[in-house]
């Protein structure tokens, strides 16, 4: 099995990460974050009406949409991904919206995930920073083998392999095996019962959802940063690129509300321990 990795996040990363985490909460209005990273490296986005990959590690369009879809009327999504893809007709117009935060910065996600609640992604990174702080995350794999690339042994990672006996090993980046990538090219092609065990795969590991109900802390007491995760549909143009937060001595009371908060992970440690040295 592979080691787990290490990831050491500086202080304003994690107030950074804190605060887009909230935000999102707080758009959203709901409690409980899940990071969905849809697309490895090799996707492509192909025209304007496709997005492919060749290798085929990521998700397909049609299948990620479904379970988004279904998850984001419970969670709140961050979407961890650089090419834009749409939910549903009239977007900004939908009920439930979900976050796309355009961030170039990897230690950025790293921070977003790490005061996330669960992960669900493919054969990329951000299942190893899951891994990296302890996190629970729905991995699935296509054209690669569990074993190589993910923690099929840890009991925090639940692991569904889409192309279990519909593969050949492909040494990815080693050699262009074109015969093999034409025949693992159905790999990640979920039918509807293995959309179904993932996302029953993230609501075990979530719970039931929950209301956002720290409005006032947030907008008064957190810590600010200079840009924001847009919450609207596909068609945002704005971007989310390596926030620098502005960080000040906090005022009085600020600790009793961050005590009071509703997030349970450990990132709310992290940020106390960083509020007192800032005292």
């Amino acid at each position: 099995e592979l080691p787990a990795p290490t990831i050491v996040l500086g202080k304003m990363e994690v107030i950074g990460g804190y605060n887009s985490v909230e935000e999102v909460k707080k758009g959203t209005g709901k409690d409980k974050i899940l990071v969905v990273q849809p697309f490895g490296r090799s996707v492509e986005s192909v025209g304007n009406d496709f997005i492919a990959d060749s290798s085929s590690r990521s998700f397909s369009l049609n299948n990620i949409v479904n379970i988004i879809n279904d998850l984001k009327k419970d969670y709140a999504v961050i979407i961890m991904s650089e090419i834009e893809f749409p939910l549903e007709e009239n977007e900004e117009k939908a009920k439930y919206k979900v976050a796309r935060p355009q961030i170039q910065d990897a230690r950025m996600w790293a921070a977003i995930i790490n005061g996330a609640d669960h992960f669900l992604g493919c054969d990329s990174m951000g299942q190893h920073i899951a891994k990296a702080f302890g996190k629970t995350a729905t991995v699935v794999t296509g054209s690669t083998y569990p074993v190589n690339i993910t923690y099929p042994d840890d009991n925090d990672f639940d692991v569904i392999d889409a192309g279990l006996d519909r593969r050949k090993y492909s040494p990815i980046r080693l050699t262009m095996a074109e015969d093999v990538d034409r025949y693992n090219d159905q790999a990640m092609e979920l039918g509807k019962e293995q959309e179904r065990q993932i996302i029953a795969s993230v609501r075990k590991r979530m719970g039931k959802g929950t209301a956002y109900t720290n409005y006032a802390s947030a907008s008064s007491t957190a810590p600010k940063i200079s840009a924001q995760p847009q919450l609207n549909g596909s068609n945002s143009s704005s971007s989310f690129n390596a926030p620098k937060p502005d960080i000040k001595k906090p005022t009085k009371g600020f600790l009793t509300n961050v005590d009071a908060a509703t997030q349970q992970s450990k990132v709310d440690g992290q940020v106390k321990d960083i509020l007192k040295n800032l005292n």
